[in-house]
């Protein structure tokens, strides 16, 4: 299991961004800077980061999909009861992050 550093870290690769966990800004492509980055906490963060990733969230079950292909390949699934998007679109957005070079 990764630390929430970990995968903002893994996350930010994902949009080709550095995550720097001492200021908690990330610098992405291009030289656009935001600070205090924070799609765990922030949900305006963490949909800024599924929308760069094409990602669909699903609601009503609790579900983050990939829109990369057709099937729209399940990347998360929440608990209805409890859910918590921005960890599912972070966790997301990790697995990609760890999957690139």
């Amino acid at each position: 299991m990764s630390t929430d550093r970990e995968l903002l870290e893994l996350a930010a690769k994902a949009i080709n961004g550095i995550y720097d966990s001492g200021t908690g800004c990330i610098s992405l492509d291009g030289g656009i800077d935001y600070e205090q980055w924070e799609p765990l906490d922030d949900a305006g963060d963490a949909f800024r980061l599924a929308a760069a990733l094409q990602f669909s969230v699903d609601f009503e079950n609790g579900s983050v999909w990939g829109a990369g292909d057709l099937d729209m390949t399940r990347l998360g699934k929440v608990s209805v009861e409890q859910p918590c998007f921005r960890r599912a679109i972070v966790e997301a957005a990790a697995e990609i992050g760890r999957s690139m070079p």
